[in-house]
């Protein structure tokens, strides 16, 4: 049965993270969620194989930090970004205690947009990975979960509109959500599978229909190299980085294609 408190913890039961600090540390209290979710996310985010589809080189992967790399020209957030100058620990700081004061619909909401967490990865190990996807993903299971779905059950939609906790991301061109096959409507979907889901590119080559439009080389750039990528929070924060970058003015051509 659903728990509006419980999905509240699937969305920042990870914050440690913010820190640099491990599961472990004597000052973090671990959350245990249900169903599996945390379990289920993190294969997602964390595969056996290269999150990126070896599209580029681990040029920082001796750095093993909590800090993020975009995939948009390896963007590394560790000292400053556009949106977070000084961007550290000790701006972060207040971070956690900020999500703690918010309910679950407003840190979804924020997730959505240019949250302040944009900048950690999952796991130091994968610098790559999006904490802040981790979390969605977490969610969304849960939210499947909890109402009788399995992942087999679901299928990865491809829309415009933001929904409710399904949904994994937003921005003006596209929102992306785990539904059920009777809620995936007339979308481009791709159904999940057991195995395949692991697998973002699996799963996004399978999309029944063209996501982006073809005639733009950036969201071309998109389309095809989502189909390379293994890791789900690396593959859904390059589209956000991009979409981002294209709105910002950032030159493009550093999308790898």
């Amino acid at each position: 049965m659903f728990e509006i408190e419980v999905m509240k913890k699937c969305l920042i039961h990870d914050n440690h993270k913010i820190y640099g600090r491990g599961h472990s540390s004597k000052d973090w209290k671990e959350e245990k969620l249900p169903l599996n979710v945390d379990v289920h996310a993190s294969r997602l985010s964390r595969p056996a194989r290269d999150p990126t589809g070896r599209m580029v080189e681990y040029a920082h992967a001796s750095d093993k930090t909590h800090y993020r790399i975009s995939l948009l020209g390896q963007r590394f957030y560790k000292g400053f970004t556009p949106d977070h100058p000084g961007y550290n620990i000790t701006t972060l700081a207040h971070e956690h205690e900020k999500l703690k004061s918010m309910d679950a619909e407003e840190i979804h909401l924020y997730y959505l947009g240019s949250a302040a967490i944009d900048g950690i990865n999952e796991s130091m190990f994968f610098p790559h990975t999006s904490l802040k996807y981790h979390e969605l993903l977490c969610g969304a299971l849960y939210y499947n979960y909890s109402n009788g779905w399995g992942m087999g059950d679901l299928y990865l939609c491809a829309g415009t509109e933001k929904g409710d906790y399904r949904t994994v991301l937003f921005q003006s061109e596209i929102s992306l959500g785990l539904l059920p096959k009777d809620e995936a409507g007339a979308y481009p979907r791709a159904r999940m599978w057991k195995n395949q889901a692991m697998n973002f590119g699996n799963v996004w080559c399978r999309m029944n229909d063209m996501v982006f439009e073809d005639s733009n080389i950036v969201l071309k750039a998109i389309e095809m190299n989502l189909r390379r990528m293994f890791s789900w929070s690396t593959g859904l924060h390059y589209i956000e980085d991009t979409l981002r970058g294209m709105k910002e003015g950032e030159d493009m051509g550093k999308v790898k294609i």
